[in-house]
C-alpha cells in the first residue's frame, strides 16, 4: 500500500514530532520540560534513522540533504564533540547536556536523513501545524493568566503558576508565538487574495491567540527580566575570559562547564545586583553561550549557522516569500539576544526544514555494494549502542525523580533506595551524588535524633540491640555522605556547586567526624578559588573557623565578604558576632548597627539583631564572656 511506504512514514513522524514536540512534557523526570523534549528528539532522530537504514538497503541507494543547515549543524557537532573529548572532564555530563553534542546531532541526522521524504503537501502541513501548536500554547498562557489552571486544578501545584507553559519558560514560549506570526499574516493575506474565508478565519483566530498569548506573557515578564536575565555585558565578560587560554579558546570551556566560566568569570559588580547570589548555567544569549563552551570552533559553526538562516544566503530567497525572509530574521535575534533554550533548537529544525523546496539540495548516491553495506552496518551498531544507552539514561531520570518525590513525602528509606539504584544505571552524574550525600547526611541526622529521645535500655535487651543496630547504620550513612560527596567533586572538579556540597556536608559532621573541621576549611576554600567572586562562600567559612574559635581567620573573611558586598547585611551580623567573641565591643557595636541598616525592614531577623546589639550596649566595660555563636540569621 503506498500510504505504508517508508518515506511516507518517515515524513508522518516527522510531522507528529514537530507539531508535539514543543508542547511536550511529562511530570516523571525531575525537570519536566526540557529534559523529556531532548529525550524524544533523540529518540525521533534514531527512529528516522533506522527507516532511512531500512530503505536504503531497500533501494540499494543513499539519499541524503546536503543543505547550508545541515553543514551547520554538522559542525556544531562537531565542535560539541571536539569540546567533550578534550576539554570535558565528565563526559557523561557533557553527552547528556542539553545543549551539546546529542541534540545537534540528532538534528542532523533528522535533516540528513528525513528532509528528503518531506513532501510540498507535508512542508504545507508542518506550517499549519506549527500555527496550530502557537495557538495552543496562546491558548494555555491566556487560560493561567486569568489562574484557570489554578482554580480547576488546585491538586496540581504547576498550575497555580500564572506563567505556567508547557514549553518550560516564559521565553521560550514567547520564541515560539513570535517567529511563526510572519508566516502567518501571509498566508491570511494570501487567503484574503484568494477569497478562501474559511482558511482566512482559521487563520485569524490562530493569530489572535498567538498575539494575545504574547501580550498577557510579555505584560508578566517584562518587569522580572533584570531580576532573572544575566546581563550582557557579563555573558561577554565571561566569554572573553575563556579565550585567554589557548586550548579554552580553541575548545570552549566545556560542555556541561558554562557553571565554571561564570563563577570563575563574573565581576565583582554583580553583587550589587538583585543577581548577586544566583548561580547562572547558560550565558546571555544562544550565541554566546556556544562560543564560551565550545570555543572558536564554536564560533565557526555559528558563522555557518548563521549564513544558513540569512535569506540572501540563497539566491533565490525571494520565491520563499516575505514572511518566510522575517521569520528568519527574528530566529537570527532570538540567537543573538535571547538566552539558550530547548525549544529554539527545534524552531530551528523546523525552519531549516520549511525553508527549502522538496527535493531541494537532495543528492542520491549509489555505492558499491561493500561500501554502501559498511556504512550502513555502521549506522546499525551506532543507533543499537545509542539507544540503549539513550534508554537506560531516562531509566535512571525517572527513578532519581521518585527518590524527590519520595523525599517530599517524607520517605526515606524509598528516597535513598530510588537514589542509589539511579546511581547504579548512572554512576557518573554529579548532580546524583551531591543529592545522594544529602540524603544520607539526613538520614543519619534523623537516626541520631531518635536515638537522642530514647531511654538506655537494659544490656542485652531487644531494645539495646535496635539501639546498637542504629549506631552503626549512622556510622554508615556518615561514611556513605562523605564518600559520595567526594565522589562528586572527583566527577566535576571544576564545579563550585560540588565543593559547596562537600564543605556542607563536613560542616554539618564538626564534632562527630574526625577531621571534619579541616576537611570542611579545605573544601570551602576551593570552592572559594572556583568562585572568588562569592561573598556567600567567605560568610560560610568565616563561620567554620568561628566553631573552631579562630575568629581572627573568621574577621578575615567576613571583612572580605563585606568588600565584596558593602551592604551585605549578614556579613556584618556575622562580623560583629566574631568581633564579639573576641572581646572587641566597640567593633562588634559598629558591625551590628551596619547589619541593622542593611537588613530589610520586613526581615523576621531585624528584632533579634536589635536585641543583641542593646544586650551588648548595655553590657559591663568587663570583657564579656565568650559564648556560643548564635545562628546565622539569612536577612
Amino acid at each position: 500500500m503506498k500510504f505504508l511506504t517508508i518515506p511516507r512514514l518517515i515524513q508522518f513522524i516527522l510531522l507528529s514530532f514537530l507539531s508535539i514536540l514543543p508542547l511536550f512534557f511529562l511530570p516523571i523526570t525531575g525537570e519536566f520540560y526540557e529534559t523529556n523534549k531532548w529525550y524524544v528528539l533523540a529518540g525521533t532522530a534514531l527512529i528516522v534513522s533506522s527507516l532511512w537504514v531500512v530503505l536504503s538497503f531497500k533501494t540499494g541507494n543513499i539519499t541524503l540533504h546536503l543543505s547550508p543547515s545541515v553543514g551547520a549543524f554538522a559542525a556544531l557537532s562537531g565542535a560539541a564533540l571536539m569540546s567533550l573529548l578534550f576539554i570535558s572532564h565528565n563526559k557523561t555530563d557533557a553527552a547528556l547536556s542539553l545543549y551539546g553534542v546529542i541534540p545537534f546531532l540528532s538534528i542532523f541526522f533528522l535533516l540528513l536523513f528525513g528532509e528528503p521524504s518531506l513532501t510540498a503537501k507535508g512542508k504545507n502541513l508542518l506550517r499549519l501545524l506549527w500555527y496550530a501548536g502557537a495557538a495552543t500554547a496562546g491558548l494555555i498562557s491566556l487560560y493561567q493568566f486569568f489562574a484557570l489552571g489554578k482554580m480547576f486544578s488546585a491538586t496540581v501545584p504547576f498550575l497555580s503558576d500564572p506563567l505556567w507553559t508547557p514549553l518550560g519558560s516564559s521565553l521560550a514560549l514567547l520564541c515560539y508565538l513570535v517567529l511563526p506570526l510572519p508566516l502567518l499574516v501571509e498566508d491570511i493575506l494570501s487567503a484574503m487574495k484568494k477569497k478562501e474565508e474559511t482558511e482566512m478565519a482559521i487563520c485569524i483566530a490562530a493569530g489572535l491567540l498567538i498575539v494575545t498569548g504574547i501580550g498577557v506573557t510579555a505584560f508578566q515578564i517584562a518587569p522580572k527580566i533584570l531580576a532573572s536575565f544575566l546581563p550582557y555585558s557579563t555573558g561577554w565578560r565571561i566569554m572573553m575570559e575563556g579565550l585567554k587560554d589557548i586550548k579554552r579558546a580553541l575548545f570552549g570551556v566545556g560542555i556541561e562547564n558554562f557553571l565554571f566560566a561564570f563563577a570563575s568569570g563574573k565581576p565583582v559588580t554583580i553583587n550589587a545586583t538583585p543577581l548577586w547570589n544566583l548561580r547562572f548555567i547558560t550565558s546571555s544569549s544562544f550565541i554566546l553561550h556556544i562560543v564560551t563552551t565550545y570555543g572558536l570552533l564554536g564560533a565557526g559553526a555559528l558563522v555557518l549557522l548563521v549564513k544558513s538562516l540569512l535569506p540572501s544566503a540563497d539566491p533565490e530567497h525571494s520565491r520563499r516569500g516575505l514572511g518566510m525572509s522575517i521569520t528568519l530574521i527574528l530566529a537570527l535575534l532570538i540567537l543573538f539576544l535571547i538566552p539558550p533554550n530547548f525549544v529554539t533548537l527545534i524552531l530551528l529544525l523546523t525552519l531549516s526544514l520549511l525553508y527549502h523546496e522538496p527535493g531541494e539540495h537532495t543528492k542520491t548516491f549509489t555505492l558499491s555494494p561493500i561500501f554502501s553495506a559498511s556504512i550502513l552496518i555502521l549506522l546499525i551498531l551506532g543507533i543499537a549502542v545509542s539507544t540503549y544507552a539513550l534508554g537506560r539514561s531516562y531509566i535512571s531520570e525517572v527513578i532519581f525523580h521518585r527518590s524527590l518525590v519520595a523525599a517530599q513525602s517524607g520517605n526515606g528509606t524509598k528516597t535513598y533506595n530510588y537514589q542509589r539504584d539511579a546511581i547504579i544505571l548512572m554512576p557518573s552524574v554529579t548532580r546524583y551524588h551531591t543529592t545522594y550525600a544529602q540524603t544520607n547526611l539526613a538520614l543519619a541526622n534523623t537516626l541520631a535524633s531518635n536515638l537522642e529521645k530514647q531511654s538506655p535500655q537494659a544490656s542485652g535487651s531487644a531494645e539495646a540491640q535496635q539501639q546498637e543496630e542504629d549506631r552503626k547504620l549512622i556510622t554508615t550513612l556518615i561514611q556513605q555522605a562523605i564518600q559520595q560527596a567526594k565522589v562528586a567533586t572527583t566527577l566535576a572538579p571544576e564545579n563550585v556547586s560540588a565543593w559547596e556540597n562537600l564543605g556542607q556536608t563536613y560542616s554539618s559532621l564538626i564534632g562527630v567526624a574526625s577531621g571534619a573541621e579541616t576537611w570542611a576549611v579545605a573544601s570551602y576554600e576551593q570552592a572559594i578559588q572556583l568562585e572568588p567572586a562569592n561573598p556567600i562562600l567567605r560568610v560560610t567559612l568565616g563561620s567554620v573557623h568561628v566553631r573552631r574559635g579562630n575568629n581572627d581567620e573568621a574577621i578575615s573573611l567576613f571583612s572580605a565578604a563585606i568588600g565584596l558586598k558593602s551592604d551585605y547585611a549578614n556579613a556584618y551580623y556575622n562580623l560583629a558576632n566574631a568581633y564579639r567573641l573576641k572581646g572587641n565591643k566597640d567593633l562588634a557595636i559598629k558591625a551590628y548597627e551596619a547589619a541593622i541598616k542593611y537588613t530589610p525592614q520586613d526581615s523576621s531577623d531585624l528584632d533579634k539583631v536589635k536585641t543583641e546589639l542593646q544586650n551588648l550596649k548595655n553590657e559591663s566595660t568587663a570583657s564579656p564572656k565568650k559564648e556560643a555563636p548564635s545562628p546565622t540569621p539569612t536577612p
